[in-house]
């Protein structure tokens, strides 16, 4: 097992004493080195994969993990080399998330396979190889096949379905389907002053959210922007409306995929809290016009889950302004709300829909470019 980098004394003892050292001593070094460091990372839970070539881990899911490229120790520079078999089974690319770190990721398909990873940690002095050693792990890819649907064929099978994900979610055996779908990214709950914790894609009117931990690094990975088109893998759930939790998220060409720009669904005159048609919208854009502001901005909390609600006609429009907005935004919405509330005015933004009120609601996710004033 590894020992705490605290309490081991015997490196830093080496260190000092490596001067006359010969190759094989540089080595030992090396190795001890090597042994305390975190070489090769989970890319999914950020934990240390543990080099042994007996024991063989399983990949699945498209599931990668994360080698280090270099290192300092004890003011020494270090170096770390892979080899990866099959060799056109592994995919290296650089980590936008850490730069000392590679992303090394399995090639998955329809069989399983057995696949390994040598490590050669080097120690380097004035460009000079003084000693290295070796680390290897064993792995066993398993097959990960992918559902591919378009989102309107998503968003039709849940409606066919009863408003369930049945097979959308899982196979006769329980086990989660890998969906894959593609679509252009419409907005984010990306703020300034909020950490990253969604986005959502279109195809013309039909829309996915994408919603995971893992989505941060996924989205820096890729430098992804409001405008992209994504082909994205992963299993469905349900969270009031149908999300993906991607563990795949990659730019593509929209157009060589025939992806339709996304449109916004105009909802005016409709009942938003009820009307069961809109389940295909789910995580759409859309707009309501003759809209006025209601009631809610007693009960306003920037930081936390807050509702605002709208007239429209006859009807009630809610606008959810989960914290996820930033309190920069809550703040200027709230503002906006205050100094305009007698006025008409258009509201765009996401379609959700609430469990706990059994309601679809509206996201301002563009902020202040969510209402614009009748003129």
């Amino acid at each position: 097992m590894k020992k705490n980098l605290l309490t081991l004394l015997i490196p830093f003892m080496m260190a000092g004493a490596l001067t006359g050292c010969n190759n094989n001593q540089y080595g030992e070094y090396v190795a001890k080195v090597a042994d305390m460091m975190p070489i090769l990372l989970n890319s999914s839970t950020g934990k240390e994969i543990f080099a042994s070539t007996e024991h063989v881990r399983e990949l699945e899911d498209y599931n990668s993990v994360l080698g280090l490229a270099n290192f300092k120790y004890d003011e020494k520079e270090f170096t770390v080399d892979y080899e990866c078999l099959p060799a056109d089974k592994w995919i290296k690319s650089s980590y936008a998330m850490d730069e000392t770190r590679y992303k090394i990721a399995p090639v998955y398909g329809k069989e399983d396979y057995e696949a390994s990873i040598k490590a050669t940690v080097s120690y380097v002095e004035k460009g000079k190889v003084k000693g290295k050693t070796e680390m290897s792990w064993k792995f066993s890819v398993l097959k990960t096949e992918v559902v591919e649907k378009t989102l309107k064929e998503i968003n039709d099978e849940y409606v066919a379905n009863g408003y369930k994900l049945g097979s959308l979610g899982a196979d006769a055996e329980g086990k989660a389907v890998q969906i894959g779908t593609r679509g252009y990214i419409t907005a984010t709950y990306e703020q300034p002053d909020h950490l990253y914790s969604g986005v959502f894609i279109s195809d013309g009117e039909y829309s996915l959210q994408l919603y995971a931990g893992q989505l941060s690094n996924l989205w820096t990975e890729n430098k992804l922007k409001v405008g992209d088109c994504v082909f994205v893998v992963g299993p469905l759930s349900m969270y009031g409306i149908i999300e993906m939790k991607p563990t795949l998220m990659e730019n593509i060409d929209g157009a060589a995929y025939k992806i339709a720009e996304p449109k916004t669904v105009d909802v005016s005159g409709k009942n938003v809290g009820s009307d069961n048609s809109l389940w295909i919208n789910q995580s759409s854009v859309v707009e309501m016009k003759n809209c006025k502001y209601k009631s809610g901005l007693d009960k306003y909390k920037v930081g936390g889950h807050s509702t605002l609600v709208f007239t429209s006609g006859s009807n009630n429009v809610k606008l959810y302004c989960s914290y996820h907005l930033g309190e920069t935004m809550m703040e200027a919405i709230k503002k906006f709300c205050e100094d305009n509330g007698d006025k008409t005015v258009t509201i765009k933004g996401v379609l959700t829909y609430s469990s706990t009120d059994n309601d679809f609601e509206i996201i301002p996710v563009f902020g202040l470019n969510s209402f614009v004033v009748a003129a």
